[in-house]
C-alpha cells in the first residue's frame, strides 16, 4: 500500500506539472508493448489459421478415403477424433487471438482515460476502495531474490486501468547519500552471506531436519498473521467478505 500510494503520487505530480509529456511518456510505452504483443499474436494467428485450414482438408480426405474403404472403421474413427479435437483446439486459439487484436487496438487512446482519472483524485495521502478500483487493475508479487531472506530485494509491477504497467521515468531515481550507499553494500553482504548458509545447511540435510521440526509452528504463525490481516482490511472496507449461501432446508410446512 506504501508503494502504491507513492506511485500514484509520482504518477499524479507528472500529470499536473506536464500533461503533455505523460501522455506522451505512457503512449510511448504502450506502442513498445502494443508492437510486440501485436507482433505475437499475430503470428500465434497465422500458424492457428494454416494449421486450422489443414486439419479441415485432413478430415474431408479422411472421410473419403473411408467412403472408398481405403482405411478400417477403427482407424477413420480414431483420426478423425484425433482430427477433430486438434482443430477445436485451433479454433479456440483463433478466437483468443482475434480478441487480443481487437482489444490492442481498442486500447489507443487510453493514456487519456487514465490521466483524467487524476483530475477526479487531488489527493493520495489516503487510499479507499473506490480509488484503487478506479486506478488499479492488478498487482504481481514476485518471489524474493534470496528466497527466505526478508531483507532481499523483491519485484512488485503495478498494473494500472487502461494503460497497464506503467512507472512514472523519474521513479525511484533519488540520489542516495554515502550512509545510504554503504548500508545497502552491508545489507547485500549479509544476503549473500545468509545464501551461502542456506546452500550448505540444505545439502547437509540440516535445513530439511528444521523445517520438518518447526513446520507446525511455522504454519500456525502465518495463519494467525493471514488472519489478523484479513480482520483489517476488512475492518478498512478494502475486502467484504462474501456471505455464504444457504442451502433450502427440507421441513414440513403448516397449512
Amino acid at each position: 500500500m506504501k508503494l502504491l500510494t507513492t506511485i500514484l503520487k509520482a504518477c499524479a505530480e507528472y500529470v499536473h506539472i506536464d500533461r503533455e509529456a505523460f501522455l506522451a511518456s505512457v503512449q510511448e510505452v504502450e506502442d513498445t508493448r502494443q508492437q510486440n504483443e501485436l507482433a505475437q499474436y499475430s503470428e500465434r494467428l497465422k500458424a492457428a489459421q494454416t494449421r486450422a485450414a489443414e486439419l479441415e482438408k485432413l478430415i474431408c480426405r479422411i472421410y473419403e478415403d473411408h467412403i472408398l474403404e481405403k482405411i478400417p472403421d477403427e482407424r477413420y474413427e480414431a483420426l478423425d477424433s484425433q482430427y477433430t479435437q486438434e482443430l477445436q483446439r485451433m479454433k479456440s486459439e483463433i478466437a483468443v487471438c482475434e480478441a487480443a487484436l481487437a482489444e490492442q487496438t481498442h486500447r489507443r487512446g487510453s493514456a487519456a482515460r487514465f490521466a483524467a482519472l487524476f483530475d477526479k483524485y487531488q489527493d493520495f495521502s489516503e487510499l479507499t476502495p473506490g480509488m484503487i478500483h478506479q486506478l488499479v487493475e492488478k498487482i504481481v508479487v514476485h518471489e524474493r531474490d534470496i528466497k527466505g531472506s526478508q531483507t532481499s530485494p523483491q519485484q512488485i509491477d503495478i498494473y494500472f486501468n487502461f494503460i497497464g504497467h506503467f512507472v512514472p521515468p523519474t521513479f525511484g531515481q533519488e540520489a542516495l547519500t554515502p550512509e545510504q550507499i554503504i548500508e545497502q553494500e552491508r545489507a547485500k553482504e549479509q544476503r549473500e552471506r545468509f545464501k551461502r548458509q542456506y546452500q550448505r545447511r540444505k545439502a547437509s540435510g540440516k535445513q530439511k531436519e528444521y523445517e520438518d521440526r518447526t513446520r507446525e509452528h511455522h504454519k500456525a504463525v502465518i495463519d494467525a498473521r493471514k488472519e489478523a490481516m484479513r480482520a483489517e482490511i476488512i475492518a478498512e472496507g478494502i475486502y467484504t467478505p462474501v456471505q455464504p449461501i444457504l442451502q433450502p432446508q427440507r421441513g414440513a410446512v403448516g397449512l
